[in-house]
């Protein structure tokens, strides 16, 4: 154990989800991944890091070709009296010219220069001595806490039957796993199970200590994301978009495309807290796709909270009963449309005139500019982009870093979990509002942008 940083090696047949188990525990979609036999050709070094530590390694192994033949030296040498290792280090001393072996050698290095073993077998497939025997003598032999992870790949189950025939290789610590389904918990779970091999005092010690690294890890990533999205929101609706006029007359055009600007500026800021949670939790390479930029209007009012409950929320936060309050017209895949509802039209007065469009937007015609803005009676803005923003990190979190498939946030809302029929508690939604309605006054905003990371907060704890 080095620098108190240990090293795990994964060894196995190819394809067996060596480099996907890998990339699961170290949370980095950049481990090579494939479903083509031999993707693995060289030993390959991985490293879990936390606040720029190595916490731990993991060495990627492409699998034994020669297992026979370093088996037959063992048996051949096992009368000396070297030490288990001296013998396989002699034997990699003496071949380190055979090209034949190199992938061999790399592997007994690696073997040889790690604290525990991962042993991945496919349990769809039967028992054979003769095409797996000699490498569990091997490993058997070289005496280190091993852990055998079962990847059962197909209906077809032969679990019993490996375990029984491991135990006589004196391996007993077993966990059945699905690579491309790990999730945080899984990875707790085969820390534990690492925790009951028999091994050295300072070996449990590690591993008791990583279980409390990695636990710690997802809390705080919870509360990065947390902090993000409040300040998504904020900035959102914060925005003030000015769109300056060159003629005493608003035209067409000049509407639509203010309108447009102001709604780009949106988009960009939902975008970039998507890409910051993306990467908060290890995700730089795997291709998010939100097929809810074809929402409608109508679709979209869904997300967020239906009139009368909003108005009810709003009357119980003190808005009062003269507050018209009403869904936001349109809102589309990290960005808010809106529709308006009045023409704009005619020669720019001196003073300026507020039309509202679907109480959602507010916008301000004044010195020659057209001005957007939230309305502060727009609740559902704040609901729908946390809603948004909690199915986005949902499929972020449930995905794991093994599968390579795309991550997609379907448009069907019955697919969604964030969806029309599931809505903040009472008490939340209240809350929201109020936050809503400061933060778009901009009074208090530092206290009410705190009170909103910490209902974020609780509701991304409860995606566990």
């Amino acid at each position: 154990m080095r620098n108190n940083a240990p090293t795990f090696v994964i060894i196995g047949k190819p394809n067996n989800g060596k480099s996907s188990i890998i990339s699961a525990l170290t949370f980095n979609d950049m481990v090579e991944v494939s479903q083509k036999v031999g993707t693995t050709v060289v030993r390959a070094s991985y490293s879990y890091i936390r606040d720029n530590k190595i916490i731990c390694s993991f060495y990627d192994t492409p699998g034994f070709e020669m297992a026979k033949d370093i088996w037959r030296y063992i048996k051949n040498n096992s009368q000396n009296t070297y030490a288990n290792n001296r013998i396989l280090r002699n034997y990699i001393r003496e071949n380190k010219d055979e090209d034949s072996k190199q992938k061999d050698i790399e592997i007994l290095e690696a073997v040889l220069d790690s604290d525990f073993i991962v042993f991945m077998l496919n349990s769809s497939e039967r028992f054979n001595k003769n095409t797996i025997g000699a490498e569990l003598e091997i490993i058997s032999f070289i005496k280190k806490p091993t852990l055998v992870l079962f990847n059962q790949k197909s209906d077809k189950d032969y679990t019993k039957e490996w375990e029984k025939e491991l135990n006589k290789y004196n391996l007993k610590q077993f966990y059945k796993i699905n690579p491309l389904e790990m999730n945080f918990t899984n990875i707790m779970d085969i820390y534990e199970k690492l925790n009951t091999i028999d091994s050295s005092i300072q070996d449990r010690d590690f591993l008791k200590n990583l279980k409390h690294i990695h636990k710690k890890h997802i809390e705080e990533n919870v509360e990065k994301s947390s902090i993000v999205i409040a300040n998504m929101i904020k900035k959102v609706l914060h925005l003030e978009y000015e769109y300056q006029l060159y003629s005493d007359k608003i035209t067409s055009q000049d509407k639509e495309q203010a309108l447009q600007k102001y709604q780009d500026k949106i988009y960009k800021i939902e975008k970039q807290s998507k890409k910051d949670m993306a990467e908060i939790w290890g995700y730089f390479q795997i291709k998010i796709i939100d097929t809810r930029e074809e929402f409608t209007s109508k679709e979209n009012i869904q997300l967020g909270l239906s009139k009368k409950r909003l108005l009810l929320l709003g009357i119980a936060t003190g808005v009062g009963t003269g507050a018209s309050i009403t869904a936001p017209a349109s809102i589309f895949d990290m960005g808010i449309t809106t529709a308006i509802s009045s023409t704009i039209g005619g020669t720019l007065g001196g003073v300026g005139a507020y039309i509202v469009g679907e109480k959602f937007h507010k916008m301000v015609i004044s010195n020659k500019k057209i001005i957007y803005k939230i309305d502060k009676k727009a609740y559902n803005v704040t609901i729908i982009l946390l809603k948004r923003s909690l199915e986005y990190l949902y499929r972020l979190i449930k995905h794991g870093h093994a599968n390579r498939e795309n991550i997609v946030i379907p448009k069907d809302d019955d697919k969604l979990i964030f969806n029309s029929k599931w809505n903040f508690d009472n008490a939340d939604a209240k809350e929201i509002i109020k936050i809503h309605r400061y933060i778009v006054k901009d009074e208090n905003t530092r206290e009410y942008i705190e009170r909103l990371h910490l209902i974020i907060n609780k509701l991304i704890k409860n995606i566990f």
